[in-house]
């Protein structure tokens, strides 16, 4: 019996002894962190480029319209996911929801000098005649409505000009 209780305390002592030890090596920073554990994994060239333009070039031609038009203190933000700016309402369907617009994003987004979004522009070309884009304008257009955002669709074709000046009276 007293040879089982000797095993017994000597595996408990190497167990605790291991405990302390490792809660030793993270106190002192010797546990790497999750980045530098990847950092090590990473090939030296990492399977991507760098996209040469980011606008098509109706966006282009929208954005340089819009930044001469725009009054001071209202700030042009493009591309920007809808989750950075609209979030669902914590509760029983708040995942459901964040999954709805987690991946979406709008072409513009105007922001007063406080950084709070005031317009959302979208410009639509021909692949919004497409059902799926036009469920998904349906959708953007209940949502901002739902949160009291001001929102524009824009069809790439009309007058930039006439449709920014008409955008810029009503900030």
């Amino acid at each position: 019996m007293n040879l089982f209780l000797l095993i017994f305390f000597f595996i408990l002592f190497v167990v605790f002894a291991v405990f302390v030890v490792n809660l030793m090596k993270r106190s002192e920073g010797g546990q790497k962190s999750s980045f530098e554990k990847t950092k090590e994994k990473l090939p030296e060239k990492l399977p991507f480029k760098l996209v040469w333009n980011f606008f098509n070039k109706s966006e282009e031609a929208f954005f340089y319209k819009l930044k001469k038009s725009l009054p001071e203190g209202y700030y042009i933000f493009p591309k920007v996911r809808i989750i950075d700016f609209i979030e669902p309402i914590k509760g029983i369907s708040y995942n459901s929801s964040k999954g709805k617009v987690w991946s979406r994003h709008v072409d513009f987004l105007i922001c007063n000098s406080y950084f709070k979004p005031v317009l959302v522009l979208e410009l639509n070309g021909r692949s919004h005649q497409r059902q799926d884009r036009i469920n998904s304008d349906d959708f953007k257009k209940q949502l901002f409505e739902s949160v009291g955002l001001k929102y524009k669709f824009i069809k790439v074709g009309e007058s930039f000009e006439y449709s920014i000046k008409a955008l810029v009276l009503e900030l």
